[in-house]
């Protein structure tokens, strides 16, 4: 069976399409936006989301919230499904968040 995960490493140099989709999303002339990603299996569009998702989390402003199409079957499971990746996103943020607040609390 053929792996099914994003690569951490850009083997197939996508990194100058991630760096052009987040100049694009941020770009606030363009709210609100709607990007889409399409290729066949295994063709590296979780590869590129993986790349935009660090190229973003760069940004101190903006926060990357990952949603699983898979589960948006009606418009209940597609409000459960945002209020999930945005809630998981903000966890997430609230860790790193945490994190570098103790290792700036040790300087002090």
């Amino acid at each position: 069976m053929w792996n099914d995960n994003a690569s951490k490493v850009d083997l197939l140099f996508f990194k100058p399409y991630s760096k052009i989709i987040k100049n694009i999303s941020l770009a606030k002339s363009n709210a609100p936006d709607t990007i889409g990603l399409f290729g066949s299996w295994g063709s590296g569009k979780s590869t590129i989301l993986e790349l935009l998702k660090e190229e973003i989390e760069a940004e101190d402003s903006s926060i990357y919230i990952k949603l699983n199409a898979r589960l948006l079957e009606n418009y209940e499971d597609a409000k459960i499904a945002v209020i999930e990746g945005l809630l998981t996103s903000l966890k997430e943020l609230k860790i790193r968040f945490l994190s570098l607040l103790n290792l700036a609390l040790i300087f002090l």
